[in-house]
């Protein structure tokens, strides 16, 4: 493969190629190092580096599997770290230029674009060289002071993965924050370091606002207001439900959000997000609240069994009616 390289005229044909050999990791190790000979060839780049990163990431490679590579990683690692800068920069100059002209603009930190993934990968490949490069500690510190919150997740989570100090104050900053404080919880409970959470945030209210406010993915969303919690039963799970009313931007209607389900006894947290809902559905000023809410969550709790799923999916649940 090394000394003839195919190749496709599409570029998803790579892809395929690499499904396969990402099947079996124990049989792709055998292909490093020298499959990386071919990163230099862009139709192959990126394949070759989130194998490499999976590889590294399961246990399968250790850094002295690919040593000889570490200064062209690290090169290429801090190229994608300025082409994260001028993003970050970018989006906030948009939002001083256009604030007066655009409506209710805000800077948005999904990092969810092709330079934040490309660093993700970069960060765990050279994780291995932490404490024998000092350029590595270095760098990764630069994600932890990214504006990009993302960015500055993935980095915290891989650095507590490996054992690696992390500021209390960034751990906090993120659990403050309403978008990313149940990912946080999440990934640190898969990686066993849930008792870093902190406490102050560690309740079933705060959770539930943070698994609402992730799940709207297009930006932040301008405002959400606690309205009631609904004990309730789904199939063999008994819990709370709470109920908040949210705005997607300022001068929107306010709409009903739904999540859960938490445990019964309020001093407990899961991760358990059956039940979370941005329902787009705007509240009527003349109906109950509570009614209103009630059906919501009634069509939620109905679609997760399969007889009513297709009846009660989204797309205004087929009926046309967008405001039920």
């Amino acid at each position: 493969m090394i000394q003839d390289p195919p190749v496709f005229e599409n570029s998803s044909e790579y892809n395929y190629l690499f499904q396969d050999i990402d099947d079996s990791l124990l049989l792709a190790k055998s292909l490093f190092p020298e499959l990386l000979q071919l990163s230099t060839i862009d139709d192959y780049k990126d394949n070759i580096h989130s194998l490499l990163t999976m590889l590294v990431d399961s246990g399968y490679l250790k850094g002295s599997d690919y040593e000889s590579y570490f200064s062209k990683l690290y090169f290429e690692a801090k190229i994608q770290w300025k082409k994260q800068q001028g993003k970050d920069e970018s989006k906030l100059q948009k939002s001083d230029d256009d604030n007066a002209t655009i409506k209710n603009y805000r800077y948005t930190d999904n990092g969810s674009d092709e330079e934040y993934n490309s660093l993700e990968d970069y960060a765990v490949l050279l994780m291995p060289f932490y404490d024998k490069n000092p350029n590595v500690p270095k760098f990764i510190d630069k994600l932890l002071q990214s504006r990009d919150t993302t960015v500055k997740l993935k980095a915290t989570i891989l650095l507590l993965r490996n054992n690696k100090p992390v500021a209390d104050s960034i751990i906090h900053a993120l659990a403050a924050s309403d978008k990313y404080r149940f990912d946080l919880y999440k990934q640190l409970e898969a990686i066993d370091k849930q008792k870093l959470f902190p406490k102050t945030y560690l309740n079933q209210l705060d959770i539930t606002r943070s698994q609402l406010a992730a799940a709207y993915t297009k930006s932040n969303l301008y405002a959400i207001q606690f309205v009631d919690k609904k004990l309730v039963q789904v199939k063999e799970k008994k819990g709370f439900v709470y109920y908040f009313k949210y705005k997607p931007e300022k001068d929107d209607d306010w709409q009903i959000g739904i999540s859960g389900l938490q445990p019964v006894s309020l001093k407990e947290v899961n991760d358990n997000d059956d039940l979370v809902k941005l329902t787009n559905k705007k509240i009527k000023p003349n109906q109950s609240e509570e009614e209103q809410f009630d059906k919501q969550l009634k069509r939620l709790i109905f679609s997760l069994h399969k007889s009513a799923a297709s009846f009660y999916s989204d797309n205004d649940y087929y009926l046309g009616r967008s405001n039920e």
